[in-house]
């Protein structure tokens, strides 16, 4: 009838499932066209698949004249022993570039990563031992088709975009958004606290140089960054002093007790063979809970 105004009621429940769909099909549809649209260089078009073992252990043990072999916790024959050497040795130094996908003993897919050897520079996947995925993420891809010095040139192991993370049901638990190598936001924030790098600074400036002059040891403090506000985590410091190859001095704290520590009077102390091979390494561990990853920084002392 003319002037007949006919109102459509939808329940409520109904609405949301719609927009859902909506947004899914629109997120769907616009990151596929983003990735079909990527410009890479052609070593990213046919990846070669390499297969790197994680194992504990990997040991040759002298039995009088004889050797025994060892995998993890378990003594195995030779060829066994070669098999597992082969996989780890030779795999990560000829993906150059390849599709590198990291397995347990047990032949249980634990992540797989475009890499240049050790480098990772494009899609990275990790998994459950059920086989769905934990993490979904991206490190920065190469697109220069030039391999020479990608860590100095700011190509290895620099996380881009944004990081999905999934429960073993498939549910996504939370989001981190990554810049050029820089953490930028967790949502939700998690109740694990976690640090994602330490500086090394110098008079409250991050030192960018790989060397440090003796006088300034006593300036040194290390800077954790955390991810959300979740901060009480202890970690262990390892600081270690070489010269020529030789360890000179060898010593671990945590964060706050290397900030008070005066590292210039304990080099006083130092006999040193060699005044142009000295070398400082800071290592800071993650508890055993927390993978056991830790972070490494090292510089030569200039004496």
């Amino acid at each position: 009838m003319p002037g007949m105004k006919i109102t459509f009621f939808i329940p409520s429940q109904t609405f949301i499932s719609i927009m859902k769909y909506i947004l899914s099909f629109f997120f769907l549809t616009n990151f596929v066209i983003i990735h079909a649209q990527r410009e890479v260089p052609s070593e990213y078009d046919s990846l070669e698949i390499r297969k790197f073992y994680v194992l504990d252990k990997l040991w040759t043990i002298s039995s009088g004249d004889s050797l025994l072999y060892q995998v993890n916790e378990l003594m195995v024959d030779k060829a066994t022993y070669d098999y597992y050497s082969k996989n780890m040795h030779e795999s990560m130094g000829l993906c150059r570039p390849c599709l590198l996908q990291y397995y347990d003993y047990d032949e249980t897919l634990l992540k797989e990563v475009v890499s240049y050897t050790s480098c990772a520079v494009g899609d990275f996947k990790e998994f459950y031992s059920n086989g769905a995925i934990k993490t979904l993420g991206q490190y920065k891809e190469n697109r220069t088709s030039n391999w020479d010095s990608i860590y100095t040139r700011g190509y290895c192991d620099v996380k881009v975009g944004n990081w999905y993370f999934f429960s073993e049901t498939g549910d996504t638990t939370y989001v981190e958004t990554w810049n050029d190598g820089q953490f930028v936001s967790q949502i939700p924030e998690q109740e694990l606290s976690e640090i994602w790098k330490v500086d090394v600074l110098k008079k409250k400036k991050v030192i960018s140089s790989k060397s440090i002059d003796r006088k300034d040891l006593s300036k040194l403090k290390l800077k954790p960054h955390f991810k959300n506000k979740n901060q009480n985590l202890t970690l262990e410091v390892q600081i270690t002093i070489t010269n020529g190859g030789w360890e000179k001095y060898q010593s671990k704290c945590t964060i706050n007790e290397f900030n008070s520590i005066n590292l210039k009077e304990i080099v006083k102390t130092l006999e040193f063979d060699n005044l142009k091979e000295t070398e400082i390494e800071i290592r800071i561990t993650f508890p055993d809970d927390y993978g056991g990853d830790w972070i490494y920084h090292h510089f030569n002392l200039n004496l």
